[in-house]
């Protein structure tokens, strides 16, 4: 679907019309290649800065519903003016998403203005935005240089844009990244830097040259009352003087609505108190190395309450500052304090001292101490890649961790990223840790999306061939293992995950060993072996699974593997996993042979039962049994264990009126008969089944037990 370029705002009064702009204001133009080359995400920006501006915008527009200023039949329009490379854009929208449900039948349209077409023909591409642009909770907008102002970019038709609610603006750090100009107070003269001079100046005694005298009256009488305060109360002090923002803002205002609210943050200035303990030095110093310098909140400020809006600016930590403007609400003044009292100062450089604090912990610390720290930072994906080599290690340590909190917790860590071209690549940290916390169905999905936006690494196709392997799908591994060796024929890691592909396949047959794909379920029998081991160690950790089963207790990871290994030793033993393409083994089939009878043994991982896994795994198990001339399948349960009962009928057994002696009392018998042979006696089958293996059970129907020693 095309998407149109509108140009043109209806007519929407222009509120600074009655205030002159200040002489050297006057023929500066928000310039587009300084709001171009100034695209990109906001600095430091990561989710806990998401969290508070959405909950800046939510506390507003709860104040707003109960002062009845929100139309609910129609959006409210939020301007992002730094949508960066579509990073921070994306954070802000999911923390709100997650929020806006607080307020009933509210509807947001998130509206990033961007310098250039590029911009959406790049988020277009980006599949994380493909339904919020469809839905048009995210809609582009273009700042139209022509017109200097904003327009939409629409998916159906040209349509002018129009308010109809009160307007929030997310200006982020857009007005310290724009033109400066730089004043300096020195004992009652007013000065004026030639920033070109003075950025190429090495030598400190020639920089006294770039400064020249300038008249306080060549203000506007709006801005000349704080020149002059400004005159009056410093002794030595640089005056940043914002003239492009304002050339900015004063566009911007005109075309917003009678209600709206601005937040912005940045390194700045914000009261006459920290313009005075400004270092010329350090400001000068700055410039030379990043080309600006602090931004004069203090001046914005004042420009904004001549036009008659509210504001406040918070003081945070290491001279971040954040302002607040509300312009038309009703009691302005009392809600502006009440958004401002909820503000941490600290927010801006929490996930700097998080990133710190994860990166200082030894690998001895507590998972839980790990998971704790990626809650406190919103689920940062940055303070993940700092520990996610420690999470490994962790993880296989001590295998029974929390692995549902730690597979939602990585959930949330992806779901903060967006896989652009200026992106890290998240997916190569993300996906081994999913995969050791047997989240296979998150590895699988990072990893092809890993790919898609950045190519077909040899590295992601061996993990993505590994993810095969442990979900079932070995014989697709193979093929994806070899187009990475194709690729890079001598990489270590692709030849390690190669050969333990061919090691398993090697033990397979062309008879009980070998894969069984459901028809229509995304489930897969293959042989167990002790690839298996941490995911069965896990999933039988219920010990009544061992209590029911009649299996035996195996309370390490140790003990799980010298079991597999037994059983791999005896001929007779057929062991398949239960692997599900999402989640990876989920549950356990024996089929104990003995000429043409087998007696049947499940469970069910603990993470999954009650899925109706166990059913689909046992039909397919029993009948791939029949095919290979094992027509009698018997089994038992205990009386009291309903839910595998109720397992077993759904496969097709059926129960047996024969019962066994003490200690076994307990215990129905279940037979399932293949195909429609009604002369298979099944209670002889099954005391026949126990004598020829030699099982210490007896049986109270006697006379079965005497035509079995017949038949023997």
């Amino acid at each position: 679907m095309e998407f149109s370029v509108i140009y043109h705002y209806e007519s929407i009064e222009n509120k600074a019309a009655d205030l002159k702009s200040p002489a050297f204001f006057s023929g500066d133009q928000f310039d587009k290649v300084n709001f171009s080359e100034s695209q990109r995400e906001p600095e430091n920006f990561n989710p806990l800065i998401a969290h508070l501006w959405a909950d800046l915008i939510l506390h507003h527009l709860r104040a707003c519903v109960a002062a009845g200023e929100i139309n609910f039949e129609y959006s409210v329009d939020i301007l992002d003016l730094v949508p960066g490379f579509g990073q921070s854009t994306w954070l802000v929208v999911q923390a709100l998403l997650r929020r806006s449900s607080e307020i009933e039948n509210l509807q947001i349209r998130y509206l990033p203005v961007a310098p250039e077409r590029t911009w959406f023909t790049t988020i277009r591409e980006c599949p994380e935005f493909n339904s919020l642009l469809k839905s048009e909770v995210v809609v582009p907008m273009l700042w139209d240089f022509q017109c200097n102002s904003p327009c939409l970019l629409l998916q159906s038709g040209r349509k002018t844009w129009k308010a109809r609610n009160p307007c929030i603006v997310l200006a982020h750090d857009r007005w310290s990244s724009l033109p400066q100009r730089l004043f300096a107070v020195h004992y009652g003269k007013l000065l004026e830097a030639d920033l070109a001079l003075l950025k190429n100046t090495i030598e400190p005694e020639r920089r006294s040259q770039q400064w020249k005298s300038v008249e306080s009256n060549s203000f506007d009488s709006s801005f000349r009352t704080l020149i002059d305060n400004y005159l009056t109360q410093f002794n030595s002090s640089p005056v940043p003087y914002p003239n492009s923002a304002l050339a900015m803002i004063d566009r911007l205002i005109s075309n917003l609505p009678q209600k709206y609210l601005l937040l912005s943050a940045a390194k700045g200035i914000a009261s006459e108190q920290s313009m005075r303990l400004c270092n010329f030095a350090q400001l000068i110093d700055s410039y030379e190395k990043e080309g600006r310098f602090s931004f004069n909140f203090h001046f914005l400020s004042h420009h904004l309450q001549q036009l008659g809006s509210e504001t406040i600016e918070i003081e945070m930590q290491k001279g971040v500052v954040l302002q607040i403007v509300l312009h038309g609400h009703l009691e302005g003044k009392k809600r502006i304090m009440s958004m401002a009292s909820n503000v941490d100062a600290g927010m801006f450089h929490h996930s700097c001292a998080l990133n710190e604090a994860v990166t200082t912990l030894g690998l001895s610390a507590a998972l839980d101490s790990r998971l704790a720290l990626l809650k406190l930072s919103q689920y940062d994906p940055a303070i993940f890649i700092a520990s996610h080599a420690a999470l490994i290690k962790s993880f296989t340590k001590s295998p029974n961790f929390d692995h549902k909190s730690w597979r939602e917790a990585l959930e949330r860590i992806w779901g903060n990223y967006l896989p652009a071209e200026n992106a890290g690549k998240l997916h190569i940290y993300m996906a081994p840790v999913a995969m050791h916390c047997g989240h296979w169905k998150l590895a699988r999905s990072v990893i092809l999306r890993g790919m898609q936006a950045f190519g077909r690494i040899s590295n992601d196709l061996a993990n993505l061939a590994w993810c095969e392997t442990r979900t079932g799908n070995i014989k697709n591994a193979r093929v994806l293992i070899a187009e990475a060796l194709s690729k890079e024929p001598e990489n270590s890691f692709v030849e390690q995950v190669s050969q333990r592909i061919e090691a398993r396949l090697a033990t397979w047959d062309q008879r009980w060993r070998v894969d069984l794909h459901h028809d229509t379920l995304p489930i897969v029998l293959e042989p167990l072996d002790l690839s298996h081991a941490e995911a069965f160690y896990y999933q039988y950790r219920d010990p009544q699974i061992a209590v029911m089963t009649g299996l035996p207790g195996l309370n390490t990871l140790e003990d799980v593997k010298t079991w597999i290994t037994e059983q791999e030793a005896d001929p007779n033993r057929v062991n398949y996993s239960i692997m599900h393409t999402d989640f990876g083994f989920v549950g356990y089939i024996n089929l104990a042979v003995s000429e043409h009878a087998s007696y049947f043994c499940f469970w069910t991982g603990v993470d999954f039962q009650g899925h109706g896994i166990a059913t689909a795994a046992g039909r397919l198990a029993c009948q791939y049994a029949s095919k290979l001339g094992v027509n009698v399948m018997l089994t038992s349960a205990y009386s009291d264990n309903a839910r595998s009962i109720r397992a077993l009928k759904r496969i097709g057994f059926l129960a047996l009126e024969i019962r066994a002696l003490p200690p076994d009392q307990d215990r129905i018998f279940f037979s399932m008969i293949a195909g429609d042979d009604t002369n298979i006696d099944s209670a002889a089958e099954l005391v026949n089944y126990y004598i020829r293996e030699k099982l210490p059970l007896h049986f109270t129907d006697v006379n079965a037990i005497e035509n079995s020693k017949v038949d023997a």
